[in-house]
């Protein structure tokens, strides 16, 4: 991908959809029912973003709170579903669609004890039980909203079935599995991977990409592929710290090697003026992004 990073998904477009999401999972959980108005209006926001500016990955690195964790979380898979399901050529009415499933997809999660969301050490059996429910919980908080399209109450149930079965919560696989649901497993589990949780720090999008290969018999092939040759996880024009803590700017791909693109790095050494090198990270396995700089 060549095009230079703008604005990518604008912060205020974030922001918005953050808002209205929050107020949403309030009200279904107080009401059990749902806006559907403001759900297609926070997507159709997104998508207007998303057919923009392709290069929105930049924003699904920065810094989140425990607190905030589902809602982000949910922006992001719904940000990261749509771009994915851009490539894959769906239909502007699928896109919606999609958009409405991943956004939407942890709703089931509001019917979770908060204190084990939070809980710092492993999880007992039980409890790992009692969170695995929320895919059911989520299919049966949306598919009695009337104006919701049937595939996001199917996304909610569905997205955390793998396509070798490993999946829960009825271990379906291959194309028993709704699409959607198999875009949305990979946009979930890569997000899900960037972000500081009570038991763990987050992983870099690297580490994040490379757990996902490493475990690629669970999802849809041609998903996975487009995730991964597709989707620049540092769009061009990225400003980033290496593990070296060298600053530079992202200026070239790697085909297929995203988290490890062609780096203009800035040396100050004695020079009034700057001095700028450009390193490949791909021919140094040693080197690495640690943060995008705002």
């Amino acid at each position: 991908m060549k095009d230079s990073l703008t604005s990518a998904v604008s912060m205020k477009t974030k922001d918005v959809t953050f808002n209205i999401l929050k107020k949403l999972f309030n009200q279904i959980t107080l009401t059990d029912e749902l806006e559907v108005g403001s759900t297609r209006k926070a997507v159709r926001e997104v998508l207007k973003q998303v057919l923009r500016h392709r290069n929105l990955m930049a924003n699904l690195t920065r810094v989140r709170s425990y607190d905030s964790y589902t809602f982000d979380h949910s922006v992001n898979v719904c940000m990261l579903s749509l771009l994915m399901g851009l490539y894959l050529n769906l239909s502007k009415n699928e896109l919606h669609n999609l958009g409405i499933g991943a956004l939407l997809h942890d709703i089931g999660m509001e019917r979770v004890d908060k204190n084990l969301i939070y809980k710092t050490g492993p999880l007992s059996p039980e409890e790992i039980r009692q969170v695995r429910k929320h895919p059911c919980w989520g299919y049966e908080m949306l598919s009695v909203i009337a104006g919701l399209p049937e595939e996001a109450a199917v996304v909610a149930l569905q997205h955390h079935e793998r396509l070798d079965r490993s999946g829960y919560p009825n271990s379906i696989g291959g194309k028993q599995i709704h699409y959607f649901a198999r875009i949305v497993a990979v946009a979930d589990v890569f997000d899900a991977l960037l972000a500081d949780r009570p038991f763990r720090n987050a992983f870099y999008p690297h580490q994040a990409v490379d757990i996902i290969v490493k475990y690629k018999g669970q999802f849809d092939p041609e998903v996975l592929h487009i995730f991964l040759d597709k989707i620049a996880i540092y769009p061009l024009g990225t400003k980033v710290r290496l593990n070296s803590g060298e600053i530079g700017t992202v200026v070239d791909m790697n085909r297929g090697s995203h988290t490890r693109p062609i780096i203009r790095l800035e040396q100050t050494g004695n020079s009034p003026a700057a001095v700028y090198r450009e390193i490949d990270l791909s021919k140094h396995e040693d080197l690495y992004i640690v943060k995008v700089i705002r």
